[in-house]
């Protein structure tokens, strides 16, 4: 709201024959109106009579002493129209104020922006290289080394320890593959969300030992590239909470379209945790990971939820409007 410096102007009045005018006083104010998507859908100018304060000042006596009556009202408008003027000046102060935060806030968007798609675009590249460069590698000296095992049946020791060599040339490849996927699932770049989510929960569930189920609707079609890596990256860092601190026996996925939103569920039946101020929550890493849920949902236009309670288990709510991002 902006409240422009009071003003006076005369009124003209009729009685009779005779015309008259009187002085009163206005306080223009202009008012938006914001609308259902956020944004100012217009402005309401009112000019309000405010004749009735400055009477009631100029009526009041200061240490008992009244001036006359023409002399005081100069100084009651010089007075009013000054603090008019000092509010309009404050609120232009402000307007800048708030005009340069937003500049700078824009600013550190698109910076973080270009930081996180710089940060996906090397993890795609070394994921790549674990995937195909290392794991064939990996694949291959397990055949070589298989081959050259039946070569030596004949000779236990050597033969164990060949079947030794396999075993762990096959574990490595195993972790290779787990840390290609966790810096960069191949199924959401080549198949996308829909995919690489289930496949993420299925995995956890195995390595964690504790069940987990998923629900999808209206995403099996691709999104774009920015919304499919937040979601993926909030549910992954999600159940990654859930494994550290939630001490739970169950977990569930959710991820929906909803007309122009995609919402974003993941819950668990743990030992949940006070949520009233999470900024002072005492475990660092569970902070560390809303915080950076928070950032990323915020860098898309999402906004991310947090509902728990001590004993009840804990509810991450992940909503990214689909308007913002239409091509």
């Amino acid at each position: 709201m902006d409240v422009i410096a009071v003003h006076r102007f005369p009124i003209r009045l009729s009685e009779g024959d005779v015309v008259v005018f009187e002085d009163r006083w206005w306080s223009p104010v202009s008012a938006p109106v914001i609308g259902a998507d956020g944004t100012v859908a217009f402005i309401i100018h009112r000019a309000e009579d405010v004749t009735a304060v400055v009477a009631a000042e100029i009526r009041a006596p200061e240490n008992g002493v009244t001036e006359p009556p023409p002399r005081r009202v100069e100084h009651m408008a010089a007075e009013v129209v000054m603090r008019a003027q000092e509010l309009q000046r404050a609120n232009e102060r402000l307007r800048e104020e708030v005009a340069e935060r937003a500049r700078l806030e824009g600013i550190r968007t698109r910076l973080l922006q270009q930081l996180v798609s710089a940060q996906e675009d090397e993890r795609r590249r070394v994921a790549r290289e674990l995937h195909d460069s290392l794991g064939q590698h990996l694949t291959s000296l397990g055949v070589r080394l298989g081959t050259l095992r039946a070569r030596v049946a004949g000779s236990g020791e050597l033969a164990t320890q060949i079947e030794q060599l396999q075993a762990h040339a096959a574990l490595i490849d195993e972790e290779v593959d787990r840390l290609a996927m966790e810096l960069r699932p191949v199924a959401l770049d080549d198949l996308g969300l829909d995919a690489a989510l289930r496949r993420h929960v299925d995995g956890w569930a195995q390595d964690v030992g504790i069940p987990a189920d998923i629900h999808t609707r209206g995403v099996g079609s691709r999104l774009p590239e920015p919304i499919e890596t937040t979601v993926y990256r909030v549910v992954q860092e999600a159940l990654t909470n859930v494994r550290k601190h939630a001490r739970a026996s169950r977990a569930s996925v959710v991820v929906e379209r909803r007309g122009q939103e995609l919402v974003a569920i993941v819950e668990d039946d743990g030992a949940g945790f006070p949520t009233d101020d999470i900024e002072s929550e005492v475990v660092p890493s569970r902070r560390l990971g809303l915080s950076t849920m928070t950032e990323r949902a915020a860098l898309v236009g999402g906004r991310l939820e947090v509902e728990s309670k001590p004993g009840h288990g804990t509810t991450v709510y992940l909503r990214v409007p689909l308007h913002e991002h239409a091509e």
